[in-house]
């Protein structure tokens, strides 16, 4: 249910609906498998418009982000979900303890690679460096339940940790996953080993080496296409 707020989350709605283009919409929801409809607004014109319009109306205040983008989610067309992620991920510092099962939503909700993969590498990922203690408890059971975005999530939220990577963390997850049979699980094993090559070559090779007749061809393209 949406709150009333100040926050002119209803203009910014508007502004975005204004710059639809039918045939790129069509288009969009082709390359998405028709998982979702479109405005057919391109990322570049997404992006602007909220730079001019935080530029105007400032960001929303700490009683009412959430509000906000809990409104913009509940939008039908998919870019109104990307609109959501990009401006969640300008709160990571106002992250709280309970947000890890709103998170969780948002992930099984509307779910497919392209949101949730921002949502895993930017929200989940910045919580969990300000929440450690709330980071295994909640990737065994994702790892135990029978959502594959969850799992995916677990692959990946490590993205951006660089040369902080829990590479044992890592390690164990594709060993518990690399029999799987889904693309997309698949191509996150390959994508997080790829990710961290580029900071430790050498764990990578090792474990694509120990672990070649088990991976698949996919998973391993992917991990060694830097090396």
């Amino acid at each position: 249910m949406s709150l009333e707020i100040s926050y002119p989350v209803s203009l910014l709605i508007n502004s975005l609906r204004a710059k639809a283009s039918e045939s790129r919409a069509v288009k969009s929801a082709a390359y998405m498998k028709g998982q979702f409809p479109f405005l057919g607004v391109t990322a570049p014109e997404r992006m602007e418009l909220m730079r001019d319009f935080l530029q105007t109306h400032g960001k929303p205040g700490k009683a009412e982000w959430e509000t906000v983008i809990r409104q913009l989610w509940e939008q039908p067309e998919r870019e109104f979900q990307y609109l959501a992620q990009d401006l969640l991920a300008r709160y990571k510092s106002q992250y709280r303890e309970e947000h890890l099962a709103w998170f969780e939503q948002l992930i099984t909700e509307h779910s497919w690679w392209d949101t949730v993969d921002h949502l895993a590498s930017h929200c989940v990922g910045a919580y969990f460096l300000n929440y450690p203690e709330k980071r295994y408890p909640a990737i065994d059971r994702w790892m135990q339940g029978d959502d594959l975005w969850l799992k995916r999530t677990a692959l990946i939220f490590q993205l951006k940790y660089k040369d902080k990577t829990d590479a044992v963390l890592l390690g164990q997850l594709i060993t518990d996953l690399m029999h799987e049979k889904d693309f997309f699980i698949r191509k996150a094993i390959g994508w997080s080993l790829r990710q961290y090559s580029k900071f430790n070559p050498g764990f990578v090779r090792d474990f694509v080496e120990e672990h070649e007749a088990e991976l698949s061809g996919l998973s391993k393209k992917e991990a060694l296409r830097l090396l």
